[in-house]
C-alpha cells in the first residue's frame, strides 16, 4: 500500500470514527431581530447566520460543546436631494453589521422525546459594524467600529434524521461600545449600551 492510499484510508477511518459519534454539527439560520431596545442593528436586513458546534464531553444526559456562529445584517439606501431634478444631489449609504458568537453550551438528551434537543449557551458577541455614505460630489465617508457584549442563548432542535435537524433559538447580546465620531472639527467619544434581541430559525446538519 502506496503512502497515499494508506493517508486516505486512515483519513476516512478517522472521519467515519467522528462521524458515527455525531459530535459537529453546522447550521444556517435566518436571524430575525425582535427590535424594542433603540439598536441600531433592527434598523437593518436580516441576511444569514451561520455556525458550527462541537461536542466534546457527556455527562450524564447533557453534552457539553463549543460554538462559534456569524450573523450578518446590511441595508443599503440611495436617494435624492435638492429643490429642483437639475440641482439634486444624489446620495449612496450601506451599513453592515456583523455579529461573531463564540460561546460554550450544554445539550439535553430527553429519553423519552429522544429528537427533541434542548440546549442553552453562554458565549461573547463581537459586533464589527461598517457605515459607507457617498454624494454626487465626490466625498465619501467610511466608518468602522467594533463593540461587543454578553451572549446567552437558548434553543430547541427536533432531529428529522439521526443527521437532519430543524432549530429554533432566542439571542440575547447586551451591547457596549465607544463611538468617536468628528463634530466642528473635534473629534468627540461617547459611550453606549444597547440590548440586541434575535431569534434565530434555521436548519443544521450532524456529522
Amino acid at each position: 500500500m502506496n503512502s497515499k492510499l494508506l493517508f486516505c484510508t486512515l483519513f476516512l477511518a478517522t472521519f467515519s470514527l467522528f462521524a458515527q459519534d455525531k459530535k459537529w454539527s453546522i447550521e444556517a439560520n435566518y436571524p430575525h431581530t425582535l427590535g424594542g431596545h433603540e439598536s441600531d442593528i433592527d434598523a437593518l436586513n436580516s441576511i444569514i447566520d451561520v455556525g458550527v458546534k462541537y461536542r466534546f464531553l457527556k455527562l450524564g444526559p447533557a453534552r457539553l460543546g463549543t460554538s462559534i456562529s456569524s450573523s450578518l445584517f446590511s441595508k443599503s439606501e440611495n436617494f435624492l436631494y435638492g429643490n429642483s431634478t437639475a440641482n439634486d444631489l444624489e446620495f449612496d449609504s450601506k451599513f453592515t453589521k456583523v455579529l461573531l458568537q463564540p460561546r460554550v453550551f450544554a445539550e439535553l438528551d430527553i429519553p423519552v422525546i429522544p429528537r427533541l434537543k434542548p440546549q442553552v449557551g453562554v458565549g461573547y458577541s463581537i459586533i464589527f459594524s461598517d457605515f459607507q455614505f457617498s454624494d454626487g460630489n465626490g466625498s465619501s465617508t467610511d466608518d468602522y467600529n467594533t463593540t461587543g457584549g454578553v451572549n446567552l442563548n437558548v434553543g430547541l432542535a427536533y432531529n428529522f434524521t439521526k443527521r437532519f435537524f430543524v432549530q429554533i433559538q432566542y439571542d440575547y447580546t447586551r451591547e457596549k461600545g465607544d463611538v468617536i465620531y468628528e463634530n466642528n472639527n473635534a473629534m468627540e467619544e461617547f459611550n453606549f449600551k444597547s440590548n440586541i434581541d434575535m431569534l434565530k430559525i434555521g436548519v443544521g446538519f450532524r456529522f
